[in-house]
C-alpha cells in the first residue's frame, strides 16, 4: 500500500462518525487532524491499532529492544515506586512544614536566643518537600515581600528554579537580581541568601541530589512503544511566538567575589552559576546530538514521526549539572505539550519526574494495569526506570512543565549532614508576611493570550 493510500486508511480508521473526505494531496501533507475525528483507541498497540500504523516497524524496533535490554543481566535494573518513592504528590495535599523539618539547625539555640526573630522568620518563609526519594529531593520553598532568608549552605548540592517574583540571591561568591525563568546552581556547602526585591512572595522550587550517581541509567534507553504517534490533533499545533512567560527577563549580576588566585573545588565547573530562559532557544529536535538528553539517540530511529513532534511539543534546557569526563548528575527542563495532545506510551532507564505548571492532562502510569492520576498544576509526577507511561491532554490548555532527570544511587550520605547557618538572624521587613489567600500553585506570570491549533 502507498504512503497516501495508508494515510487516507488511517485518517479513515480514526475518524468517530462517519466517512472523513480528504484529497490525496492533504492526506499526504496534513500532520494534524481534527480532535473530534480521533478515537484514543488507536493509542493502544492492538492488533487492530497496529496493523493501521504506518510506523509500526519503528515502534516495534523499540518495543523488541525494550525486551532485549531488560532481560540483559548488564543494564541497569528497574526498582519500583514503592522501594523508591510516591508516583503522584499532590502540593496541595501536602501541608507547609515548619522550618526545623527542612533547614536543620540547631533550633533550640536560636529560639533561646533571639526568639522574636525566629518568630519573624517563620512567618516570612513557607517550605514543604513535595518530592522525595533516596537521591533527589524536591521542595516548594516561599519567600514573603521584602523577606530575607538568611545565609546557610547544605553539603547536598542543589539548584533552584524561580516560578514568580524576584530577590538579590546569592550563590557562593556571586549574587544576582533573579526573576522567573531563572536557575541558580549551588555547589555543595557553598552559602546560599535570598531577599526578596518583588511585591509578592517569591516562588521557587529547591532541588538537591545525591552526587556521583550511576550514568549507565543515562544512557541505557528510551522506548516508544505505543502505537499511531503521528495521529495528533489539529488544535495541538503550538505557536511560532509560544512563551513560557509573559516576560523573558535575564538574571543581572549584582557582585561577584570569586577571587581567581584561589582555586575552588567544584562538583559542576562547567555548570553556570546564573542562567535565565531566555539564553536558551527552543530544541530544535532535528539536530540533537548524542550525550546529551537521554533520549536524544533514540529519536534518530523515530524516521517520518519526527514531522509530528516540532508542531505539538516544546522543550529547553534550563539546568544541568555537568560531570567532568561524564554525563550529568542531574537536570531539568521546561517540556511543553500543545492542548488535546497525546503522548503514546513510552518509558526510558533514566529515572523521570515531572512538576505541572498548567494545563489539566490524564496520565497513566504503569501499563494497562497501572495507575491513571488527573494532573493539575502544583502535582509532580515520577517515573522510575522502564515503567511505562502516557499522558493525555484534556483541556484547551498547553500542559507546561518541569522534567527532569538523575543518574540514581549517588551519595546519599549528603542528606544526612546538618546545614550550617551563616549569619546572625536579621530582622524581617513588616511586609514580610504572606497574604491570607496565598497560593503556591497558582502562577499568574506565565504566559496568555496565545493562540493555538489552526487559526492561530
Amino acid at each position: 500500500m502507498t504512503t497516501i493510500k495508508r494515510s487516507m486508511a488511517l485518517v479513515a480508521a480514526v475518524f468517530m462518525g462517519g466517512i472523513f473526505n480528504i484529497s490525496a494531496a492533504s492526506a499526504q501533507d496534513k500532520l494534524l487532524v481534527p480532535l473530534n475525528s480521533i478515537n484514543p483507541e488507536i493509542y493502544q498497540p492492538t492488533k487492530a491499532s497496529r496493523k493501521i500504523d504506518p510506523n509500526d516497524k519503528i515502534l516495534q524496533g523499540f518495543r523488541d529492544r525494550k525486551a532485549k535490554d531488560l532481560a540483559n543481566p548488564n543494564m541497569p535494573r528497574p526498582f519500583s515506586i514503592s522501594d523508591y518513592g510516591r508516583a503522584e504528590t499532590r502540593d496541595t495535599d501536602v501541608p507547609w512544614e515548619d522550618l526545623s523539618k527542612i533547614f536543620k539547625y540547631a533550633w533550640k539555640i536560636l529560639e533561646f536566643e533571639a526568639p522574636a526573630k525566629v518568630a519573624q522568620l517563620k512567618k516570612a518563609v513557607k517550605a514543604r518537600v513535595i518530592f522525595s526519594t533516596p537521591d533527589v529531593k524536591i521542595i516548594e520553598l516561599a519567600v514573603a515581600p521584602g523577606g530575607i532568608l538568611p545565609s546557610f549552605s547544605q553539603a547536598a548540592p542543589s539548584a533552584y528554579h524561580v516560578l514568580e517574583g524576584s530577590a538579590k540571591f546569592t550563590s557562593g561568591t556571586k549574587t544576582a537580581e533573579v526573576f522567573d525563568g531563572t536557575s541558580i546552581k549551588v555547589e555543595p556547602n557553598n552559602n546560599v541568601r535570598i531577599q526578596v526585591t518583588s511585591k509578592t512572595p517569591l516562588k521557587l522550587l529547591w532541588f538537591s541530589w545525591a552526587p556521583g550517581g550511576d550514568e549507565r541509567y543515562l544512557s541505557a534507553g528510551y522506548y516508544l512503544t505505543g502505537a499511531n504517534f503521528q495521529v495528533q490533533p489539529e488544535e495541538a499545533e503550538i505557536p511560532k511566538n509560544f512563551a513560557v512567560w509573559e516576560k523573558n527577563r535575564k538574571f543581572k549580576i549584582l557582585s561577584d567575589k570569586s577571587n581567581k588566585k584561589l582555586v575552588e573545588r567544584k562538583l559542576y565547573p562547567k555548570s553556570p552559576t546564573f542562567r535565565s530562559k531566555i539564553d536558551d532557544n527552543w530544541l530544535d529536535f532535528t539536530a540533537l546530538t548524542d550525550g546529551g538528553f537521554f533520549w536524544a539517540a533514540d529519536l534518530k530511529r523515530m524516521g517520518s514521526l519526527m514531522g509530528v513532534i516540532p508542531k505539538i511539543v516544546r522543550m529547553t534546557g534550563l539546568f544541568r549539572a555537568s560531570v567532568p569526563g561524564g554525563q550529568y548528575d542531574f537536570n531539568f527542563s521546561y517540556i511543553v505539550w500543545g492542548p488535546h495532545s497525546k503522548y503514546i506510551t513510552h518509558s526510558h532507564a533514566t529515572p523521570e519526574f515531572y512538576y505541572i505548571l498548567t494545563g489539566k492532562t490524564k496520565w497513566m502510569l504503569g501499563g494497562p494495569k497501572g495507575h491513571t492520576y488527573i494532573a493539575t498544576p502544583g502535582n509532580i509526577y515520577f517515573h522510575p526506570p522502564y515503567q511505562d507511561h502516557e499522558m493525555l491532554g484534556l483541556g484547551d490548555e498547553p500542559l507546561i512543565a518541569i522534567t527532569g532527570s538523575w543518574a540514581p544511587y549517588g551519595d546519599r550520605s549528603v542528606f544526612r549532614k546538618p546545614f550550617v547557618l551563616n549569619e546572625a538572624l536579621p530582622d524581617q521587613k513588616r511586609s514580610a508576611v504572606f497574604p491570607k489567600n496565598f497560593k503556591f500553585n497558582h502562577f499568574k506570570d506565565l504566559k496568555k493570550d496565545l493562540k493555538y491549533g489552526p487559526n492561530q
